[in-house]
């Protein structure tokens, strides 16, 4: 199995353990077996919009929900960013699918530079890496719930 990486920082060549803000607090190099999953994290970004489309308990495809529209090209179109694929080791599985830990470094084994987040997403969609929701498409009820979690961050 192949692991990934995406950062907005170029030249990595040695992963570091940090602590996420959006993960349990736990000191980690965070990766995902999926390029597309890693090509998300090409942005700073104070919340990554994507979760998974489920059937019978399991996951079947990466969706990234764009939670206001155009979303996906404001955030991360015409942005820079970096895929790395990572060595081989025995990480052990986040939270959420795809997703695989390491508390020590992990070595990059190739770093590959992404001109436009944007339009590398939009390819990978293309192959059938990711599924794109548009804000347009959206349910009334996941709008709602969209700006009630949107309220409570701005109250905090």
């Amino acid at each position: 199995m192949n692991f990934y990486h995406g950062s907005p920082v170029p030249g990595l060549q040695l992963l570091q353990p940090a602590v996420s803000r959006l993960s349990t607090g736990e000191c980690a190099v965070c990766m995902s077996s999926l390029p597309a999953m890693a090509l998300l994290y090409g942005i700073r970004h104070f919340e990554y919009t994507y979760g998974y489309r489920w059937k019978n308990g399991k996951p079947q495809a990466l969706q990234y929900i764009e939670y206001f529209p155009g979303a996906l090209r404001e955030l991360y179109g015409q942005k820079e960013g970096w895929l790395y694929l990572c060595e081989d080791g025995d990480y052990r599985p986040g939270r959420i699918p795809n997703e695989y830990l390491s508390t020590q470094p992990v070595p990059v084994r190739q770093c590959t530079r992404i001109p436009d987040l944007y339009e590398e997403l939009r390819a990978r969609e293309r192959a059938g890496e990711l599924e794109i929701l548009p804000f347009e498409a959206l349910s009334p009820a996941l709008k709602e719930h969209i700006q009630q979690g949107a309220a409570e961050i701005i109250a905090e």
